[in-house]
């Protein structure tokens, strides 16, 4: 019964008029639905089916609506919802209004173009717009919003005005073009002149112009600038011209300028000689000059155009010269003429000349070239000499020398020129010369043979004559040479050239002229004085035997080599006989180192000699002696050995032997020979102390054990020279092989050559702790050759001065100075954190030292500096100079460890405070170099 009740009611409800009724309609919406600020727009709105609405506030509303807003604001959308109800149910709609801003005025652009031009001219109006709605012109004409329009030639000057209103929303913008038409100008003015009113063919002349008023300008045919110039050649005489026309819009004007060409003058030319005449062998000038010429020529050589040469003439008759001067003009040439004759030519002389007392001389003359001769008495009166050639006799010479006796005054000569005889014809008269005295002979050499005389002084020299000795030289029978030795006050000569034959020497005074500083033949000469020199005997065989010392001791001991030296002379064939052995063929000189004799300490004697020729006979014969008189041996393989060597007398070398044991510290203060020892050192220290001036040879030191302990000690020692042979540590514990310490005294300037100090943490130790000021207890001067500081073992890795090759302690960098290591070996360690070297002192230095043998692991070095530089420098001046290294690292800092520092590449720099300085270092890896932040002294290395 329920469920039938339910059906029912749903079947009148869905037939009832409630059920039937439609929803409400609106219909809403604002016009314009788009404004701009300032704009109003109208909301209206119809609803049907409605019973109530309300808008998007809640606010009950009617049903229809017509409302006009006021001008909006404010940019933005505005909109207006409606909700209505009604028996269909409910409907909801709305409408929005939008509000812009508002655009921008309109843009103008006008013009014309051009704005300017002259009467008769056409320009162009253009405009363009943007933003408009509408554009009106100047007389209220609607116009477009773009033009291109071209005037008609303008008739008239003044101006013409185009302008432009265009609105939109926003308002009006207006803008305006004006165009000015000119009158039309005066044509320009023009002006022109050439910089020369006159000019020669082939000068340049400059022609100018200037204009005012002008636009553009011509000239030969094309435009050029309205004002300026241009340069011309012409090649040809006449008038040159040239025209300019100039125009502007107005018109144009020409102006023009001319200039007068000639052609060059013809060049003029003058010349002569100084003489017309000149006579053989003089010279004279050839002068010339000339105009409108740039160069004269003679002979094919150029010459200025005005000038002289000096000519002289090589042999007799006429020349002519012809000067050629050329210029633009042409050239012009003018000849003159020179006549050249033989001077004359007087000969007189004396028949001979110097005579002895009492001969009779003849005067003789001859004339050539002369066309007239005079003999001129002394007192100037002259007698025609007919003849070209003759003679007169004159008396006999008399004993009143040496005098001078005259035939002539003079002879006068004559052609064109005057020629003169000499003032005198001299004739000199010797008194007999005086025999050489005391000539004697001396053999000095089978090639040298020494001549001696009695001085003869000469006296009265006459000026053209001397006098002087001649030899003759006569060997075997045969002249050698004939030679002039010297003036008359020689007493000596010494013959380099003699042989070994016999000599016969013939010495005489004679009279020699001197012509031209040459000596002539002799003339007049004494009587030779002889004297012989004997042949040469052949030389008798002669030897001689010396004695040397391998180790230059001076004296000859058991384990020394003995050096024979010998030499011989005149002595063929020879031979060397030692200790009754072989005989040995020998040359004239030489020397041979012995084998070495190991005797007992009794010595040895033996006899060395040598013999020459066929069959041979002793030439000479040495003893040697081989013995102990000044040495002490000591062998170290005794017991008591050390005792015995503090007890050797100071007149002996001690020279020590052997292989032993230290058994105590031991201190040596004298020279000493070791080099043949071997030392165990277990424990113990050989030291070397108070020695000056010694030489110590240090024997072999092994197997170290001790810790902290120096094999070798060297205090207190100055000028000497050290040897250390080998110095090996036990591979056990730490040690230090030789250490330099100044505790009991000063070392310097000594000699070390280093042997080979291995398997140590410390190889060596320079320690001058003990030195405060510099000055005292110093290690300084000393010199460091050779040797190998190598293999390192357990070497610790702290900063500290504990591991090295090499190590520095002081306290004062003064106190170690001016040491120097020369080609030594510091490699083979057996730690990669170590360094090679700690080198703290002042201007030591290391030349071509090896650093080699370690790999460094760069990644290790950090701003902690984990690992260790091959080399650390402190102090001032140090120096490693051409070092070769294999994984290097060179630090240079200064005393404080905790400053920080930097990696530079080598060819950076080190610290201008210490002055330290590396040059030619050579690396094969790394190759870094660490220094601190100040360095800027340079380093020079390479890769």
């Amino acid at each position: 019964m329920l469920k039938i009740r339910s059906y029912l009611a749903a079947f009148l409800f869905i037939f009832s008029p409630l059920a039937l009724a439609a929803a409400p309609q609106i219909s809403i919406s604002w016009s314009p639905s788009t404004i701009y600020v300032g704009q109003t727009s109208t909301l209206a709105w119809n609803v049907t089916g409605a019973n109530s609405c309300v808008d998007q506030n809640g606010s009950s509303v009617g049903m229809t609506m017509n409302w006009t807003s006021s001008p909006r604001t404010v940019v933005g959308t505005q909109t207006k919802t409606l909700t209505c109800t009604g028996p269909g149910g409910t409907t909801t709609k709305g409408a929005s209004l939008t509000v812009k801003a508002l655009p921008p005025k309109p843009s103008i652009s006008i013009s014309w173009s051009p704005s300017t031009v002259y009467v008769g001219q056409t320009s162009t109006l253009s405009w363009s717009v943007s933003g408009a709605d509408s554009c009106v012109d100047q007389s209220g004409a609607s116009a477009g919003f773009s033009m291109n329009w071209t005037s008609s030639p303008r008739t008239s000057a003044g101006t013409q005005t185009k302008s432009l209103t265009c609105t939109n929303i926003a308002g009006s913008t207006s803008k305006g073009a004006t165009l000015t038409v000119l009158a039309l100008p005066n044509p320009p003015s023009v002006s022109t002149s050439f910089n020369k009113s006159s000019m020669y063919v082939g000068d340049s002349v400059t022609f100018s112009w200037s204009s005012s008023g002008a636009s553009s300008c011509s000239l030969d045919g094309g435009s050029v600038s309205t004002s300026g110039n241009r340069t011309y050649t012409p090649g040809s005489a006449g008038t040159f011209s040239k025209s300019v026309s100039c125009s502007n819009i107005g018109g144009s004007r020409s102006a023009s300028a001319s200039t007068s060409v000639v052609n060059y003058p013809t060049p003029t030319v003058s010349a002569s000689f100084g003489s017309a005449t000149l006579a053989l062998g003089e010279s004279t000038l050839l002068s010339w000059s000339s105009t409108y010429a740039d160069y004269c020529t003679i002979d094919s050589q150029n010459y200025s155009t005005s000038g002289s040469i000096n000519y002289s003439p090589g042999s007799t008759g006429t020349y002519s010269k012809t000067v050629t001067c050329s210029g633009r003009g042409g050239s012009k040439s003018a000849q003159v003429s020179l006549s050249v004759i033989a001077l004359p030519i007087v000969d007189v002389s004396w028949s001979k000349n110097p005579v002895w007392v009492g001969e009779i001389p003849t005067l003789n003359w001859s004339i050539s070239n002369a066309t007239a001769c005079y003999n001129v008495n002394s007192a100037g009166d002259e007698t025609v000499i007919e003849t070209t050639s003759g003679s007169w006799p004159s008396t006999p010479a008399e004993e009143v020398p040496p005098r001078t006796i005259n035939t002539f005054k003079k002879i006068r000569c004559e052609n064109q020129f005057p020629v003169y005889s000499s003032e005198d014809e001299e004739l000199l008269i010797v008194n007999p010369l005086p025999q050489p005295t005391g000539f004697s002979a001396t053999r000095l050499s089978d090639t040298s043979i020494q001549l001696n005389w009695n001085e003869f002084l000469q006296d009265n020299h006459n000026n053209r004559k001397e006098l002087g000795y001649y030899l003759t030289t006569i060997s075997d029978g045969n002249t050698v040479s004939d030679i002039y030795l010297g003036e008359g006050d020689l007493s000596s000569f010494v013959d380099n050239s003699a042989s070994t034959s016999s000599h016969e020497y013939q010495l005489m005074l004679c009279l020699t002229d001197i012509l031209g500083g040459v000596k002539q033949p002799k003339t007049l000469c004494t009587s030779p004085v002889i004297v012989t020199v004997d042949a040469v005997t052949p030389p008798q065989p002669s030897g001689l035997i010396t004695v040397g010392y391998s180790e230059g001791h001076g004296y000859i001991e058991p384990f020394e080599r003995v050096i024979l030296n010998w030499e011989t002379s005149n002595a063929n064939n020879c031979y060397l006989t030692i200790d009754n052995g072989t005989p040995e063929s020998i040359t004239s000189s030489g020397s041979k180192l012995l084998p070495l004799y190991m005797p007992a300490r009794n010595g040895k004697e033996f006899d060395a000699s040598i013999t020459c020729g066929d069959p041979g006979t002793p030439l000479v014969t040495k003893n040697v002696k081989i013995g102990t008189e000044t040495s002490k041996y000591i062998d170290v393989s005794d017991s008591n050995w050390e005792s015995e060597l503090t007890t050797v007398s100071s007149t002996k070398n001690i020279i020590l032997y052997g292989s032993g044991t230290l058994t105590q510290d031991l201190t040596i203060s004298r020279s000493m020979d070791g080099r043949r020892a071997s030392v165990n050192v277990q424990n113990y220290t050989l030291k070397i102390s108070g020695l000056q001036g010694g030489v110590v040879y240090v024997p072999e030191l092994l197997n170290q054990i001790k810790t902290d302990t120096a094999a070798l000690e060297v205090t207190n020692v100055s000028n000497s020279t050290i040897y250390t042979r080998h110095i090996k540590h036990s591979e056990t514990l730490n040690g230090i092989s030789m250490l330099i310490s100044s505790a009991d005294g000063s070392v310097n300037n000594n000699l070390f050559y280093l042997g080979k100090h291995f398997f140590f943490q410390k190889n060596m130790i320079l320690d001058a702790t003990s030195c405060s000021d510099g000055t005292t207890l110093t290690i300084s001067g000393n010199r460091f050759f050779g040797g190998q500081l190598a293999r390192g073992v357990d070497a610790k890795t702290d900063w500290a001065s504990d591991s090295a090759h090499l190590v520095m302690n002081t306290n004062n960098s003064a106190c170690i100075s001016e040491n120097t290591w020369f080609g030594t070996s510091m490699e083979g360690t057996r730690q990669t954190t170590e360094a090679r070297a700690h080198i703290h002192g002042d201007s030591n230095n290391f030349i071509n030292v090896r650093w080699e043998g370690v790999n460094i692991d760069v990644a290790q070095c950090s701003e902690s500096f984990p690992c260790k530089a091959q080399v650390t420098l402190s102090g001032s001046n140090n120096t490693i100079l051409s070092g070769y290294d294999h994984g290097s690292f060179i630090d240079a800092r200064k005393n404080d460890e905790t400053s920080s520092y930097k990696q530079n590449i080598c060819t950076k720099n080190i610290a201008t405070s210490s002055n330290n300085a590396v040059r030619g270092w050579l690396s094969k890896s790394v190759g870094n170099v660490w220094i601190w932040e100040d360095n800027t002294q340079e380093i020079e290395c390479q890769y």
